[in-house]
Order: C-alpha cells, then structure tokens, then sequence
C-alpha cells in the first residue's frame, strides 16, 4: 500500500479549523460553517509542509521539532505551527499537526489519533488502533510528550484516554492522564499530566472508503490553554 500525508491545524481565537489528506477533500471549519474543497496538494518543501487549498490560499506548517515515529502503528507525526489566510483573508495564526502512513485503514477496525499544542514548547501527540478482529474496547494507545525549543518527544506510559459524546456520536469533550516514568510500577514517583479539552468545532468527512469524524478542541493542562484536534476513522458504511 502506498503512504499518504494527512494533516489538520486550528486557530481557535480566529474561529478557523482544517482537516484533509494529500489528493482528496478537505473540511474546512470556521463561524460561518462547514466546507469541503479538493482535491487538496500537501507538498514537503525541505523542512515544512505547504498545503494548497483550492480558493483559500495556501498555509504553511512549520515543524516545531523532529518528527515523532509510532514505529508499532507504521506512522510518523509532526508537531507544527500553521500559518496562513482563509478565504477572507483572516490570518490563520496557530498550531497543526501532519501524519505520514498507509494509505486507508489498512484492515483497521478504528484509528484515533490526536494531537495538542500549548504554544510552541509543550504538545502531545496520541495514537491508537483497533484491528478488525477485535470488537472490544480493547485499543492499545501509544503517546509521546514533546518539549522545550524545539521540541523533543519522549514516550509515555499506560496514557489513558476517556472520551464523552453527544447521542448522535458528536465528541463533546475528552480527558488524557498520561504518566511520565520508566514503567507503571513507578507512578509513585512519575509525574502525571491531566489534560481536558471542550469540542469548539466538528465535522464528517467520507472518502475513499474511510469515514473520518474530527473534533477540534480547546484544550486545558496545569493553567495552560491549546489547541488541537481529536480525529477518530473507521470504514465507510
């Protein structure tokens, strides 16, 4: 299977949210409404990635630090700062993240994956898949925190992941506790970050045999407010 580039970014103070994947559709998320565009050009330009969104310009994702590997999920993340103009020419001036991977779901059952900036030297990015032959809740997770200019990801332990929705499936709001140690049996004496985030904008996207439902969210940890996005795909019925 080939690899594909997907990515998202949000600026929560200028109301403006993004999600695609190279040569498909986008949704585009802002207080006037949801939109799709495409096809979408997602181009590596040397150290940055260069997004061309039909009749809304271009944004720019800068990489905050050196990609992160989920070498057991086959997926590369990077962390980054967006920059660009939407189609009103309202600056967009916040933070994304791109994922490098197979094509598709490959036989998944569910990838959920996420990512959260609080400004440029703290952020987390988070990864886990269900396989086909498992219905259970059952859903491995693997997680890294990144910090410091520029930033540096180092794994996590047993992070956890609780998630509340809306009756109609709609993420409402979601909590991470994440354990920083060599191994759970030192929690005692690891340091535990507790992160809460709000849906403020959220859409469905189908293509391609994958049906992707994204929320981005208004994120909160030790005082400190971000952004980022909670993006959960399954085959498309």
């Amino acid at each position: 299977m080939s690899e594909q580039l997907s990515f998202s970014f949000s600026d929560p103070d200028a109301g403006l949210h993004c999600f695609g994947r190279s040569g498909e559709s986008a949704l585009l998320l802002s207080s006037s409404g949801a939109s799709t565009c495409g096809p979408v050009e997602v181009v590596r330009a040397g150290e940055r990635f260069e997004i061309a969104l039909p009749s809304s310009g271009e944004t720019l994702l800068e990489p905050l630090g050196p990609a992160i590997a989920f070498p057991e999920h086959r997926r590369t993340a990077w962390l980054c700062r967006a920059r660009g103009k939407a189609a009103d020419d309202r600056e967009l001036d916040g933070f994304g993240c791109v994922w490098l991977g197979e094509h598709g779901l490959g036989g998944l059952a569910r990838r959920r994956s996420i990512w959260i900036c609080f400004g440029e030297s703290l952020a987390v990015a988070l990864l886990a898949e269900r396989t086909s032959g498992n219905p259970g809740h059952d859903e491995p997770v693997a997680a890294f925190v990144a910090r410091g200019a520029p930033l540096e990801a180092s794994p996590l332990v047993e992070p956890l992941l609780s998630s509340t929705y809306r009756a109609d499936g709609q993420l409402l709001r979601a909590g991470l506790e994440l354990w920083e140690g060599e191994d759970a049996e030192t929690r005692e004496r690891a340091r535990a970050l507790r992160v809460g985030g709000e849906t403020v904008a959220a859409g469905e996207l189908a293509q391609d045999g994958v049906a992707a439902g994204v929320a981005f969210l208004v994120w909160h940890h030790d005082g400190l407010h971000g952004g980022g996005a909670y993006l959960s795909e399954t085959a498309a019925s």
